[in-house]
């Protein structure tokens, strides 16, 4: 049940015997145990892996890594440099509060989408032997 890597592309566009064919299953008799375990052992489990967390400090810093924001402490230093205290701390501090607003809106987005992610758990079932058993 070899498949080639460049066959593991658009198995959407498919029909079901294809699909059937390449993978090695049979649609009313699935597949038996052992031959799931065999799967599970070589592919590893049916799930969706977790994204690498961001530390706080990290999404904070991040939120400067823009061009445009570039630019506006590049010019914010300039001004520093021509003596112009009151035009470059506003300068800074638009980009500071621009950090801080994206932060919290970065988290707060990341925190929806765990929420999401938490309420909408897939649990992939497979036909083993004739009978519906979790895979997972």
């Amino acid at each position: 049940m070899e498949v080639a890597v460049s066959e593991r592309r658009n198995w959407f566009v498919l029909e079901e015997r294809e699909v059937l064919e390449k993978i090695g299953a049979n649609l009313q008799t699935g597949l038996t145990a052992e031959e799931a375990q065999k799967r599970k052992a070589k592919y590893g489990a049916n799930l969706i892996p977790k994204r690498k967390r961001k530390t706080p400090l990290e999404l904070f810093l991040q939120q400067f890594n823009q061009p445009l924001v570039y630019i506006l402490l590049v010019a914010s230093v300039i001004t520093a440099l021509l003596n112009e205290w009151v035009d470059s701390s506003v300068i800074f501090g638009v980009v500071f509060i621009n950090a801080i607003v994206g932060y919290l809106q970065e988290s707060k987005a990341l925190k929806a989408i765990d929420v999401l992610a938490f309420a909408c758990k897939l649990f992939p079932t497979t036909k083993l032997t004739i009978e519906h058993q979790d895979v997972s």
